[in-house]
């Protein structure tokens, strides 16, 4: 068996507290620069199926990573007032999660910086994290 040694660093443990224990998934690069704290983002999401006729302003959903799985509310949609599920509609969205996530842009981890969206039971969207807005308590 081999283990994966992480090792945070000091300024990680003033936020870690908040931090849901499943989002710690972490890839092995140096985390000072390659990792984020934080619980609103902007992501690239494409619908996939959906039990809804439209995502708006306020939508809530659930949001999964890995083991990580948070109610969210998509907070604004960028260049649109409300995006139509058909499928595989794209957009760029702002989402709020209620749990504090740990997790990288999609650029600098493929794993990391992905997610899917989910209402009853089904995935409806799958996304990207673009970028995040730092966690302040």
């Amino acid at each position: 068996n081999s283990f994966l040694t992480v090792k945070f660093p000091l300024s990680a443990f003033s936020s870690i507290q908040a931090i849901n224990k499943s989002s710690l998934l972490l890839n092995e690069s140096p985390l000072d620069t390659d990792y984020a704290i934080f619980d609103t983002f902007e992501a690239s999401i494409m619908i996939t199926s959906s039990p809804c006729s439209i995502i708006a302003k306020g939508y809530l959903c659930l949001l999964s990573s890995y083991s990580f799985i948070a109610e969210c509310s998509i907070e604004n949609i960028i260049g649109k007032k409300v995006l139509k599920c058909d499928e595989y509609s794209i957009a760029k969205v702002i989402i709020k999660s209620k749990e504090v996530l740990m997790r990288n842009k999609y650029e600098l981890s493929h794993h990391l910086g992905s997610f899917s969206l989910k209402k009853e039971g089904k995935i409806i969207a799958i996304g990207v994290i673009n970028k995040y807005k730092k966690y302040n308590k």
